[in-house]
């Protein structure tokens, strides 16, 4: 078995279980492929619609990683990755606006642009949460500014009216006083590429 190569996608647990010795103590051979830190967030810049889905659909660096489940259920599904089932996480989601924003309630984003994912988990989560509020034609979610850092960097820097975001990005637009306007939720799903053995593969996260 060669060394398995780990995408963390954001989320804590991995980082945890590297720091406390869990996949050592597990015998596993690995290496953390930290895509956003390693190439300065530049994988998060994406054309218009090009979404989670792509990424898996063109190929992922990694043996390990996720997305969110819908996105790796469709691509399993499809032949360009494997769903590992008995690992999944919840991660906290919204969608933010800037504080001066005149939007205050979830009603008051009819015919406002939110920058999501496409095909993603964003997408899903933002259609899911309105759908309560909005009917479907006042939902205006815009596909062109890319994956979840590059959304969140737009917010910050006033050029997106608002987007939705999960897990760190999700943390920072609360630290930098940015409004939420309604919580989504964002189920995340392991996915195996390639061939590596999924017994091993079960060792991996980390509840």
């Amino acid at each position: 078995m060669g060394k398995f190569i780990i995408e963390p996608h954001f989320r804590l647990q991995e980082w945890v279980a590297e720091e406390k010795g869990y996949f050592k103590a597990e015998g596993l051979d690995y290496e953390f492929l930290e895509l956003v830190q390693s190439t300065g967030g530049r994988n998060h810049i994406k054309p218009d619609r090009i979404g989670a889905y792509h990424t898996i659909e063109e190929g992922r660096k990694s043996d390990v990683s996720c997305a969110c489940h819908w996105t790796v259920n469709v691509a399993a599904s499809s032949g360009h990755a494997k769903l590992y089932a008995d690992v999944y996480s919840v991660s906290p989601s919204g969608i933010f606006v800037p504080e001066d924003s005149p939007v205050k309630k979830p009603a008051d984003l009819a015919g406002v642009p939110i920058s999501v994912g496409f095909k993603s988990g964003s997408h899903y989560s933002t259609l899911q949460a309105l759908e309560q509020y909005l009917r479907a034609d006042q939902i205006h979610l815009s596909f062109s500014d890319g994956l979840l850092f590059r959304r969140m960097e737009l917010l910050v820097d006033r050029k997106v009216p608002a987007a939705a975001l999960f897990s760190g990005p999700y943390y920072f637009a609360e630290q930098l006083g940015f409004r939420k306007v309604i919580d989504s939720t964002f189920m995340i799903a392991t996915m195996i590429s390639g061939d590596p053995d999924p017994k091993t593969c079960g060792n991996i996260s980390v509840p």
